[in-house]
């Protein structure tokens, strides 16, 4: 098993090596795209930003856009309109602004919505108040606990201005389904802005209309008590004050762009071995290897480690670039080396296993190179779904994500990108997160077990969908005890029987089988149909035939008679339909792994690897199939004089002719001594030298050996099979030695006239029936003329023969000659009769008095039907066209030519021109609804949502409600599972919330996904 694996390692760095640019390419792309973000990094250093602190906001104040001259009044809508108590409080809530509110009511949630679609004056509607609880009666006063909703316009209106001062990911909408920023940043979101930026809670009003709502209920509950509190009381908010902190936009573009950069840059490597193995599985090179005694893991094997070493190359390469640091930055600054070389080797991993599991579905390598590009780009974009709804998928649904290796990848690097963000880096020590969360650890764990899955996935489809060449096993095969077991026992001599030939309709054509022969292989009833849509082809139908060891049996039959299909099925090529073959006692369809150690197959076009030598070839072959590395040179340069190649030793094959190609596939089917040897048309394509060459090697080595040899040159069967086979229309029509074969279909010897200008046939019929009463004219075409006489005739032969010469000038005869039955005419008359549906009596003249007849037909008739059919017309004007008409001509034939190419692959361009482009369409809308739509959730103003934090709080030891203050503001927090803090100043308050980076909302004591890169609570949204 390590020898083969060995071998294939051998050959499979042997064909990198010689691909030279491709072998660069494999390695330069990912550098090629390390490069770019080495680029991005020394162009985008990291700036030191010095501490910031911000203006406090009254929130009682309305945005500027309000107090601009319209034609309609600005809207304040409340539900539910059934409430006189809710009219009241918001058309106090229109009072307490300087700008004059048109107040709407409406019963119901729908009816409001339906109102904001389609009435026109809906984009004058600044807020809705929507109260959750139930009025029966218009007087029904409000309960003392109030639970309302605001909802504002979901595009903001000072959105484009936002636009043009802050960059943000979310401008469109109200981001209600983050609890973060998509894209964590290392400073503040919208540095510049005191009021946080957007989404916009004090540019859009919402905070002055929560106010101003917020003092009409107190006012409502309390009208004395509260008139007097608000008179001079302002509410201010104000942002935390953030510290010096590093400022690194690289950061934030590689959470977009890393991601996508690093999918391409592996995209050629997938490429590149998709190529490669749908190559070989293409030219049969994987089938052909495996009738040699490869094993199937070992085929994979030599490509993974192959394919795993270009991958370390250039993981090594990058981790290199992206941690080094050049002008004292680097692209990760702060994670561990080690583990970003891990994560970047995992990922290339189960690339590779994406590659293999991809290659299996095709078998056209320029097919499956481009579907596999489009597969490994489309498994990318579920990635930019989950970038807008991360916070909102659960952990089972981010590790179903995971599945696809490129939405793993990216979630990788956001990883690190958070991790480097956070200043700390990604470390050994903090990539399992906290409990419960979904962390870098099991993005880890997701790559490597996306790798076994792929590679289980390609295993399964390969022993199932094997393709055009291959047997396919059940759809349940793993579950089969002998899959798991190993391979049966071969069958006894006993189960082999065949039936009776005798019962055969042919038998009398099948020649008497030799006994003292050891049968090397044995075919029964053997069946191949194809189907094409609804129509179905027999290839081969109802074989029987026995091949034996030491002998050669040729297979002859014209193009389409089922040879080559019935070399691919004892091959294993191809499945039978039906029927058994045994191959050395195994039978096929269960033993195909024992009989390819035994097969030497030289198929009917060649299968060899275009990049490695003739010696090369030689050697691998010799080796596969068990010679030993010492004695190989030996072989391989015995091999090479017998074959006459020496001097082609180290030329590659695809330098070679056709006919030193087919030599060295007869070399390797030859070499090691294989038990069964299947020659299907060995010697087309070579010289006649060549070609004796080749029959004085196959018979010094068919001792021993079961030879089976498929050809169109009948000389050749004739000399070199022992038995000979004739199919027709798939059907064994005989089978025996040449001479018997002879015996049955020949008629004796063949006598050949060639007629002068004046001839005449007629006297030249007397004469030969006057000798040979029994003589056949089988042709007369042209100036050839030709006889079959009987064998029972020959003591006469010798005076027709003298009356020719003498009378040779008389009758106008060139010259004539005699010749026995030959293959060829054997082959030929087979073939007549199969294309009849009764025996085709050839045409004979009874008598000398019926001279003006051959066959019952007057010879005149003949000549006029000769002269007809084999006379062609000369000097007819054959108009060429010219100009433009040549051109709409060519035109019109080559869009014929697409039309119909079109028509007949009608799945190919549905799949290439149609479905692709509507799949990629619909999958790029459907993220871009997903991310427009992002933010339309309603969003509960509490900390609850950002789990258990500490809540610094600071009251006024001037203030007399202090005690009361803080014993509610810690009953309230505790009320939300908070941790109160009270603290003795401001500056100790913004100590203690700085713990959590400045960002407003305390110390986490249990972090949340993104705890330490949350953003300020503006306002408790």
């Amino acid at each position: 098993m390590v020898r083969n694996l060995k071998l294939l390692l051998w050959k499979n760095f042997i064909l990198k090596k010689r691909k030279t640019l491709v072998t660069v390419l494999e390695i330069l792309m990912p550098l090629l795209f390390s490069m770019i973000v080495m680029y991005l990094r020394l162009n985008s250093l990291p700036k030191k930003i010095p501490p910031v602190n911000y203006l406090a906001i009254n929130v009682s104040l309305l945005p500027d856009f309000l107090y601009f001259p319209t034609h309609t009044r600005y809207q304040l809508v409340y539900v539910s309109s059934k409430s006189e108590t809710l009219k009241a409080i918001t058309e106090a809530v229109g009072k307490s602004f300087d700008v004059e509110f048109e107040v709407l009511g409406h019963s119901s949630v729908p009816l409001f919505e339906n109102y904001i679609l389609q009435d026109p004056k809906a984009f004058f509607v600044l807020a809705g108040i929507v109260f959750d609880h139930t009025f029966n009666d218009s007087k029904q006063p409000l309960p003392l606990k109030v639970k309302y909703r605001l909802r504002f316009s979901y595009t903001q209106r000072n959105s484009l201005i936002a636009q043009l001062t802050s960059k943000q990911d979310y401008v469109d909408s109200w981001g209600t389904s983050f609890l973060y920023p998509p894209n964590p940043s290392q400073e503040p979101r919208a540095l510049g802005h005191s009021d946080g930026g957007l989404p916009g809670y004090s540019n859009e009003g919402f905070l002055a209309i929560q106010h101003a709502l917020d003092k009409a209920i107190m006012h409502y509950h309390a009208h004395n008590g509260t008139t007097e509190m608000f008179e001079g009381l302002s509410v201010l908010v104000k942002r935390f004050p953030h510290g010096a902190h590093i400022q690194d936009r690289l950061l934030v573009t590689l959470q977009n762009e890393f991601p996508l950069l690093l999918m391409l840059s592996f995209i050629c490597i997938e490429l590149i071995i998709i190529n490669s193995i749908a190559l070989e599985k293409e030219k049969k090179l994987k089938e052909y290897m495996c009738m040699m005694g490869v094993d199937n893991w070992q085929h994979w094997a030599a490509w993974f480690i192959v394919s795993f070493v270009s991958a370390l190359l250039a993981v090594s390469f990058m981790t290199v670039l992206f941690c080094t640091q050049v002008n004292s930055v680097a692209v990760f600054r702060n994670s561990d080396p080690s583990l970003i070389f891990v994560f970047l080797l995992s990922f290339a991993t189960a690339t590779v296993f994406f590659a293999f599991m991809i290659s299996t579905f095709f078998q056209k390598a320029h097919v499956a190179t481009a579907s596999g590009g489009i597969i490994f780009f489309l498994t990318y974009l579920p990635y930019l779904y989950l970038t807008f709804s991360y916070s909102q998928r659960t952990h089972f649904q981010k590790i179903g994500f995971c599945l696809l290796s490129n939405v793993a990848m990216a979630l990788g690097v956001r990883f690190i990108s958070i991790f480097e963000i956070r200043g700390t880096g990604l470390q050994w020590k903090n990539v399992g997160g906290f409990s419960g969360e979904f962390n870098f650890c099991q993005v880890l764990l997701m790559l490597l077990l996306d790798s076994v899955l792929y590679g289980a996935v390609a295993g399964y489809v390969e022993a199932v969908l094997p393709g055009e060449h291959g047997v396919p096993k059940p759809w349940y095969f793993f579950v089969m005890p002998s899959h798991w077991r190993g391979q049966p026992v071969p069958l006894t001599q006993s189960v082999l029987q065949v039936a009776d030939p005798d019962n055969s309709p042919k038998s009398k054509l099948i020649q008497e089988e030799p006994t003292n022969l050891k049968k090397g292989i044995e075919i029964q009833h053997l069946y191949k149909v194809y189907h094409t849509g609804k129509n179905k082809h027999v290839a081969v139908k109802d074989l029987t035939l026995n091949l034996y060891q030491g002998q050669i049996t040729a297979l002859l039959g014209h193009n389409g008679a089922g040879k080559t299909t019935t070399c691919y099925v004892l091959t294993g090529l191809i499945p039978p339909s039906s029927g058994c073959v045994y191959i050395n006692g195994y039978e096929i369809s269960r033993n195909m792994a024992q009989i390819r150690k035994s097969v030497g197959w030289c198929p009917q076009h060649d299968i060899l690897f275009d990049d490695l030598t003739v010696a090369e070839h030689l050697s691998f072959y010799a080796q596969l199939k068990g010679l030993s590395r010492l004695k190989c040179p030996e072989e391989v340069q015995r091999m090479l004089h017998a074959l006459s190649l020496e001097d082609k030793r180290d030329s590659l094959s695809r330098c070679l002719s056709g006919g030193l190609r087919r030599k060295l596939s007869i070399g390797i089917a030859l070499i090691a001594g294989s038990k069964v040897l299947m020659l299907d048309e060995p010697t087309s394509g070579m010289d006649a030298v060549s070609r004796r060459a080749i029959w004085d090697l196959l018979q010094q080595h068919k001792s021993q050996r079961t030879v089976l040899l498929t050809t169109h040159f009948m000389d050749e069967a004739d000399l070199l099979g022992d038995r000979v086979a004739i199919m027709a229309k798939g059907e064994l029509q005989c089978c025996g030695s040449s001479l018997f074969l002879k015996q049955k279909y020949g008629a004796g010897y063949y006598m050949t006239l060639v007629k002068k200008p004046h001839c005449s046939t007629e006297k030249i019929a007397h004469l030969i029936y006057h000798h040979i009463p029994n003589a056949v004219l089988q042709s007369s075409i042209g100036e050839e003329l030709t006889f079959i006489l009987p064998k029972k005739s020959m003591p006469r032969f010798a005076s027709l023969f003298t009356e020719l010469e003498q009378r040779q000038v008389e009758l106008g005869i060139a010259s004539f000659g005699a010749s026995v039955t030959t293959m060829e005419e054997v082959f030929i008359r087979v073939n007549k009769l199969t294309d009849s549906s009764t025996e085709i009596q050839t045409l004979k003249i009874p008598s000398i008095q019926s001279h003006h007849l051959i066959g019952g037909v007057p010879v005149n008739r003949i000549k006029r039907i000769h002269s007809r059919i084999f006379s062609i017309p000369s000097g007819l004007p054959i108009h060429h066209n010219t100009g433009f008409s040549l051109i709409c001509q060519q035109f019109y034939a080559m869009l014929l030519k697409r039309v119909l190419y079109s028509w007949r692959n009608w799945f190919l361009m549905l799949t290439v021109q149609v479905l692709v482009p509507l799949l990629i369409t619909t999958f790029s809308l459907t993220i871009f609804n997903l991310e427009t739509n992002t933010g339309s959730v309603p969003l509960e103003l509490t900390l609850r949502t950002y789990g258990r934090t500490v809540v610094p709080f600071y009251i006024s030891p001037n203030s007399r409600l202090g005690p009361r203050l803080s014993q509610y503001f810690t009953d309230m927090l505790l009320a939300e599972e908070q941790i109160p803090l009270e603290t003795r100043s401001k500056s100790e308050a913004q100590e203690s919330s700085a713990c959590s980076g400045g960002r407003g909302r305390g110390c986490a004591l249990k972090s949340g996904e993104q705890p330490d890169v949350s953003e300020d609570l503006l306002a408790a949204r």
